[in-house]
């Protein structure tokens, strides 16, 4: 072969080569393919994030479902024991004869009472806050706004935020109530004059501490409190949320023994109060630890008087209905015999409008893990809802575990199973030497209210089963 044709050879295969060469650049796929393979990742991660929150809605709709037909089945009961007894007559008769009115039977005043929605006025309202402001000015604990130096936001609940605060160069905490919360609630006030007056009654070691308040809303409708930066949850889990691991070593079991007892003694104060004061919101992160690590039952948002009457709660509303039985004759009768049981509490659980500043369902749904059972059904309920609530801090302080932990089940799910008593916290196991602390946290939880025991039995007994380990 000549040289030219040599040549002319060469030259076609190396416009071959880099003709193939850029063909295979059309035709294979390069490294820029790979960010649609991350975008489909992400993808996957919505995906799956937005089937958890469609689940959980699903649950809310079934625990929300059943309470309602709960709610209907016993309305319907209740009135059919008012036309029974003649008492759907004496209601429906009353517009028709108002002079019977005038001197009620004790039988009749009951159900007047608890048919007739009490909405307070709004001059009660401002009357109780003057007689409440008198009170705070006579008493010491009335601060001016302007004596407040606030700081930096440490927390931030479904009513209210809260700062730390300068007052007369004391650290303070101040809780200040949304001014919307005033505006849009009838009964803003006298629940913000309650939860001061509760405050202002307490002078106990293991209850928070109020230094006073500013007693003029919509928009200084502030409570003052002495300073706590550390809650039993965060002394016991660590900082966070909730997780399976522990983030910090647990603490000693004496330590956890001790704060139970303190606990409890708060408690036997509060129920021993006259009257007698429920918390209905006890759980861990209301539960306050000063710089000693000792103890404050805190955070009465949701506290209630008890006077010595025949009373009780209902669990929607949280208003007080009587009773012609004695409580503990109360409790024996099946549900459905307690035929004292106000029509209006069934009304207003079904029909119980929600406002601006109603509890948000992820706050609702955290305590409903330490909620007694009684109280999530929205049957009446009295001081032993409180029990419940500490028998399963009694248990996570024993554990070291967040309650339910073990189980993949969410608040609303815990909350379906423990109304129907078939589910509990899981308990401690192969420890001989605390077989009477395992036994009081049982009865603590137990179905039944009656059988839980008293704050006063409560702190009897880990005061012994306390000595008993010390001296072991």
């Amino acid at each position: 072969m000549s040289r030219e044709q040599r040549k002319s050879t060469n030259t076609k295969s190396s416009r071959k080569g880099l003709c193939g060469a850029f063909g295979d650049c059309m035709t294979k796929p390069t490294i820029a393919a790979s960010p649609p393979r991350q975008s489909n990742n992400r993808l996957e991660l919505q995906v799956e994030e937005l089937r958890r929150e469609v689940k959980k809605e699903i649950e809310l709709k079934s625990m929300y479902k059943l309470r309602l037909e709960r709610t209907q089945d016993y309305l319907k009961y209740c009135l059919q024991v008012a036309q029974d007894n003649g008492f759907l007559n004496l209601i429906l008769n009353k517009k028709d004869n108002p002079q019977d009115s005038s001197s009620p039977t004790p039988s009749s005043a009951i159900i007047q009472a608890s048919t007739i929605p009490q909405t307070p006025a709004t001059t009660q309202q401002n009357t109780d806050l003057s007689a409440l402001i008198e009170q705070a000015k006579l008493n010491g604990w009335y601060i001016d706004p302007h004596e407040i130096e606030l700081h930096k936001k440490v927390a931030q609940g479904s009513t209210a935020e809260i700062y730390k605060a300068t007052w007369r160069g004391l650290d303070v905490a101040v809780k200040c109530i949304f001014p919307d919360f005033f505006r849009l609630n009838d009964s803003g006030v006298n629940f913000f004059a309650q939860e001061v007056e509760t405050l202002s009654r307490q002078r106990h070691t293991y209850v928070l501490q109020l230094m006073g308040a500013c007693l003029d809303p919509p928009n200084h409708g502030w409570v003052v409190t002495e300073f706590l930066n550390m809650t039993l949850k965060d002394w016991l889990h660590g900082p966070g949320k909730r997780r399976k691991e522990r983030v910090t070593p647990l603490p000693p079991f004496e330590e956890r023994l001790v704060k139970a007892l303190e606990i409890a003694q708060g408690m036997q104060y509060l129920h021993e109060h006259k009257p007698m004061i429920i918390h209905r919101d006890l759980k861990p992160s209301n539960i306050f630890m000063d710089d000693a690590f000792h103890v404050r039952v805190a955070d009465f948002g949701h506290a209630r008087f008890l006077t010595d009457e025949e009373k009780a709660f209902t669990g929607e509303t949280g208003k007080i209905f009587i009773f012609s039985l004695t409580a503990k004759k109360r409790r024996k009768l099946p549900h459905e015999k307690q035929t004292e049981f106000t029509l209006h509490s069934a009304i207003l659980a079904t029909h119980k409008k929600p406002d601006k500043h109603t509890i948000s369902s992820s706050q609702t749904l955290s305590t409903y893990v330490y909620m007694a059972p009684e109280v999530i059904r929205s049957e009446p309920y009295d001081e032993k809802c409180d029990v419940y609530s500490f028998g399963i801090i009694l248990n996570e302080l024993l554990t070291g575990h967040y309650p339910y932990i073990e189980t993949d089940y969410s608040p609303s799910k815990i909350a379906l199973h423990v109304g129907e008593g078939k589910i509990r916290p899981a308990l401690l196991e192969h420890e001989d030497n605390i077989e009477d602390l395992i036994q009081l946290i049982q009865l603590s939880w137990h179905e039944d209210p009656e059988y839980r025991p008293s704050f006063a039995t409560i702190t009897r007994g880990l005061k012994l089963i306390y000595n008993r380990l010390m001296d072991a």
